[in-house]
Order: structure tokens, then sequence, then C-alpha cells
């Protein structure tokens, strides 16, 4: 739900961005990193940038689109002013890249195609007045069944320790009172 409502948020906060200015007191979104499953932001701060960068969909799937969304700020908070680009690594391999785009009111988004599953490095690269830098992300594209098997498994893991727990406490707590015998007034 937490991840829910992290993309909501910052999908919001994208929506009205063409309307505010570094002037109008535009801040980005809290420099923290949020987990849940699987990587949904990861906040870096390489030389004199901040940037956010989270994926839409939070579990990308083999074969499907899906968004890769940086929010690049100065470390005072205003939106930066750079030249960013996407290129994704298999290993050594290439296996998917974005042409160099300005961004200047500091939200970068590319969308993406993985045709296979597994583990990825999606590398961004952005130059601008302060420097050139590099921010590596890791990114996991599940196949279509996986993924649900993947939520159902842990759905039926937090459930089974759960009640699992509580059955054991119970009998630990009736064995308890047939060793202590009954109580006789």
């Amino acid at each position: 739900m937490r991840a829910v409502g992290l993309t909501v948020a910052v999908l919001l906060a994208l929506s009205l961005q063409p309307a505010l200015s570094a002037e109008d007191g535009y801040r980005p979104p809290e420099f923290k990193v949020y987990e849940f499953s699987q990587l949904v932001c990861i906040a870096r701060q390489v030389g004199d940038y901040r940037v956010q960068i989270l994926l839409e969909p939070t579990e990308p799937k083999a074969g499907e689109r899906f968004w890769v969304i940086a929010v690049i700020s100065d470390l005072e908070g205003r939106p930066a002013s750079v030249t960013a680009y996407i290129v994704v690594t298999d290993g050594l391999l290439v296996v998917n890249f974005t042409r160099p785009v300005r961004v200047a009111n500091g939200v970068f988004r590319a969308e993406l195609l993985l045709d296979r599953p597994g583990r990825y490095v999606a590398s961004i690269a952005l130059s601008g007045s302060n420097g050139t830098y590099l921010v590596n992300v890791p990114i996991t594209v599940l196949e279509n069944l996986q993924s649900l098997l993947n939520s159902i498994f842990v759905v039926i893991s937090i459930m089974g320790a759960f009640w699992g727990t509580a059955v054991g406490l119970s009998l630990l707590f009736i064995r308890s009172r047939r060793v202590a015998g009954p109580r006789s007034s």
C-alpha cells in the first residue's frame, strides 16, 4: 500500500511539474529510499545533484513497457538542468538505451522494454554544469506468471508465519496447563 501511495504522490507531483518553476517554491519529493518487495525508489547524491529514480510499474514484466522516472535537483532542492540518457545492460551486453535528452525541469522520463526476464542494470548518465555522473539502478524483470506466483508466495509466507506462531503458542499454553494439572480449591 505504501508503494502505491508513493507512486500516486510522485505521479501527481509530475503532472503539476510544468505549472511550477523554481521561483514558485518547487521542492522534489523527500530524499529517502523506499522498498516494497522490489525496488520502488532509489535516491542518490552524485556530485552536486540529488537524484531519485522510480520504476513504474514497480515490478516490470518481460515484454511489457515500463517507465524509468528520475527526479533531479541541486543540493538546495531546485530542479536541475541536465542532459540525461539510459543504457540498460545484462552483464556486459547492452540490451536497451535511450538517446540523450535535455532535461530543463528536473524530471527525466524514459520508456523501456525488456523482452526477457532477468536482472539488469540501468545506468543513468547525467551531464550538467556541475559535471557528468552515472547512477546505476538494478532492475529485475519478471515473467508474467512469475510475478503472480511471487505475490501469492509472499502472502502465503506471511499468513503461514502468523498462524503458525498463533497455533504454536496455543499448543504450548494447553500443554503447560495439562502438566500443571487441575487446580484444587
